[in-house]
Parts: structure tokens; sequence; C-alpha cells
């Protein structure tokens, strides 16, 4: 089985169909995961699926554990798009101020005490830190979300599936 590492541009109407024309252009024999990204400046969304979702039955059939079609897994798109701009711009600005920071470090290194310099570059090195902190805990809270609205749903039924045995 190979390994696809980099990206195939599809025109498809949706996820599906865009994994379901991949697959038609790449197919393998194996077990393995298609994901397919949409990508654009406020609308960004991901999906995966089991490549035997696109196999023949018999194909299907001969992979020992191969997920049978009622077992796909499907991982919902990301939500939030807002916030995981957002959290993009923190970490471009966190980065301009490490950059900024280290010029003017060197700046005051050359021009003034050692002490002051060491200080400045103390308090560029915790901003950058505060700064990138910040981009991960807001890029990391819809991905929280999502995982709990998927939780939610996955209790739902596990509920649902135990009063239909009682």
């Amino acid at each position: 089985m190979g390994s696809f590492g980099k990206d195939f541009v599809v025109e498809a109407e949706n996820h599906r169909e865009a994994a379901r024309q991949f697959f038609a252009q790449h197919p393998q024999i194996g077990r393995y995961r298609i994901t397919v990204e949409t990508k654009g400046f406020l609308n960004y969304s991901v999906e995966q699926f089991d490549a035997t979702e696109f196999m023949d039955e018999q194909t299907r059939q001969s992979i020992p554990d191969a997920p049978k079609p009622e077992q796909r897994i499907v991982t919902p798109p990301q939500t939030y798009p807002a916030i995981r701009t957002l959290a993009a711009v923190y970490r471009v600005i966190a980065w301009l101020f490490l950059i900024v920071g280290v010029i003017f470090c060197i700046v005051v290194a050359t021009t003034t005490s050692m002490a002051l310099s060491f200080g400045s570059a103390l308090f560029v090195a915790l901003a950058f830190l505060v700064q990138l902190a910040s981009a991960e805990l807001l890029a990391i809270l819809p991905d929280i979300a999502d995982s709990t609205k998927q939780s939610a749903q996955l209790l739902r039924e596990l509920r649902d599936q135990s009063k239909r045995e009682v």
C-alpha cells in the first residue's frame, strides 16, 4: 500500500463525492483513510472517510479488519471559523513580536548595559510565549466543542440503542 503525502485537487459537490473521485483515480486495496479538506479564508472543514467505503463488496470482504458499512467513521466538519482565524492571527502576531523583539534586544545590547539587554530578552521571550499560548488556547476551543458535540451524539445513540434492547 502506497502513501500519499501530497495534496490532490478534486472538484466535487461535497466531501464524500471528492473522496469517491479520489479513490476512483487512486484505487488501492487495504485499510486507510481518505481525508477531504475544504480550504477557504472563513470556510474551512475536514472530513475523513474509510477507503473501504468506496470498494466493491468482494474487495472489502478480502480485507480482514475492514469495517462493515454501518461502522463507517465520519469526522464532522470543523466549526467556528472566526475563532480559528483569530488563533492564526495571534500566532502571526506572536512570531512578529519575537522577530522585532530580537532585533530590539540586539540594538539594546550594542547601545546600553548587558543587564538591560538581558531584561529585554527575558521580556520578549515571555511575551512571545504568552501570545503563542493564547493562540493555541483559541485554536483548541473549537476542537473541544466539536468533540463534545460528537460525544453527546454518540451517547444519545447508545441510550437509544439500549432502550430498544430493553
